[in-house]
Formats: structure tokens, sequence, C-alpha cells
């Protein structure tokens, strides 16, 4: 049996374990028999089908514990050559190779690394970083546009907040503060917040993959290990 809450600005996981304790205690072990005929030898809190803290093909379809957000961009076909160094028809090669890719490897979504993007911001909002698996499920989608490419990605269950927990530390008020993510409602600016980060990374990957044998990746992670040319 799966519980659906609705928590405000907070993750709420706390919420959820006392309200679904109370819930099995009233209902499930009280009423379930007189209702049913059948009497629970056990009744579990979890039984890992809610999928918190790791990838779930249930959450990755219906959402789980966090929100649901899309963000896309368009990029045009000069700014793609001039400073990303790659053509719209390398960025579109690219997404169908790594859409296949996902497919053969049994990946929830299709993306190159929302993850990173994720774990900076989570752990400057003092998120819960065993989140950060769940929270990355995402699917990344290239098409063609007018004189350039759409980018888009699709988060099904970021699980952010932006009250309780470890966003009232000193550090993580200030960075919520900083990108305005206080008060009331807060929580739905933080996630386009993140989304919107973790779609310029993946831009930025992309691009860089697509060029002539991801040379641009390469360099930059020699770059980034000095063993590269500056």
């Amino acid at each position: 049996m799966l519980y659906r809450y609705t928590t405000g600005d907070a993750c709420g996981m706390n919420m959820i374990t006392r309200n679904s304790h109370s819930l099995n205690e009233a209902f499930v072990l009280q009423r379930f028999l007189s209702a049913s005929g059948i009497s629970p030898v056990r009744v579990f809190l979890e039984a890992n089908m809610g999928g918190d803290k790791k990838a779930s093909a249930l959450y990755f379809t219906t959402g789980g514990h966090g929100k649901a957000v899309i963000a896309d961009l368009s990029v045009p076909e000069e700014t793609l050559q001039r400073v990303l160094r790659t053509s719209s028809a390398d960025m579109l090669a690219i997404e169908h190779a790594g859409l296949h890719g996902s497919l053969a490897a049994g990946m929830f979504g299709a993306s190159s690394t929302p993850a990173s993007a994720i774990a900076a911001l989570f752990a400057a909002t003092g998120q819960d970083l065993g989140m950060v698996g769940t929270s990355s499920m995402a699917h990344t989608v290239v098409e063609p546009a007018e004189n350039g490419i759409r980018l888009s990605i699709r988060f099904p269950s970021l699980e952010v907040g932006t009250v309780g927990g470890g966003t009232g530390l000193p550090y993580a008020q200030a960075y919520l503060s900083l990108m305005r993510c206080l008060g009331p409602n807060s929580v739905y600016r933080l996630t386009q917040v993140i989304a919107a980060a973790a779609l310029c990374l993946e831009l930025s990957v992309t691009a860089s993959m697509a060029s002539a044998g991801s040379a641009n990746f390469a360099a930059a992670h020699l770059r980034s290990s000095g063993r590269g040319p500056s």
C-alpha cells in the first residue's frame, strides 16, 4: 500500500514517516480485519517500494517524494558554433546515440550528468544528500528548432524543501536567501533553480561530447587533471 501526501515547502520525510505510522496503527491494524475479514500478520512502515534515496521506475513514471519540474531552452546555431564549438546536427546525433545507450544500459530516463548540479545545490541549501539518487532521475531531450536546437530536461521527483531539516542551518539560509527561495511556496522556485542549473550543465556536457571525437570533452577533463594543454 502506498500513501500519498502534500508536504508544502518541506521535503517532509519526517512528516511522512510519522503520519504513515499513525495511519497503520489507526486504520490498518484496527479496521482492516473488520472491513476485509483478513488479519494482517505483520505491518511494516517501509517495504522499499517507496523508492526513497534510490532510482525507482515507479518514481520515474509517477513521481515520488519530490516535485516534478521541466526546464527548457533554445540555442541558435550561431551560438552553438561560436561558443559551444559544435552544431545542431552534432547535438542531435549525440542525443540519438545517448537515448539508445540509455535504453541498452537499462537506465531510468536519458541524461548526461544532472547529479553533479543537484549534489552541489543540495549541499549548499541543506538538503538530504542521500536524496540525490532519487532526484537525479531525469530525461533530457534535444529537438531541432528554427536555426538551432531546443533542449529540455524533466525531473519527476526532485526531493527538496525550503523549511525543515538542514535548510535551517545558517549557511543554507544564506544560499536560499541569495536565490530568493525563502517564504511560502519558495520550494517551487528552488526546484526551478535546480532544474535550470542541471539543464545548463546538460547543455555544456552534451555540446562538448558532440564535438568531433568528443575532443572537447576529453580535453576539458585532461585540463582539469593538469595533464592537458591549458
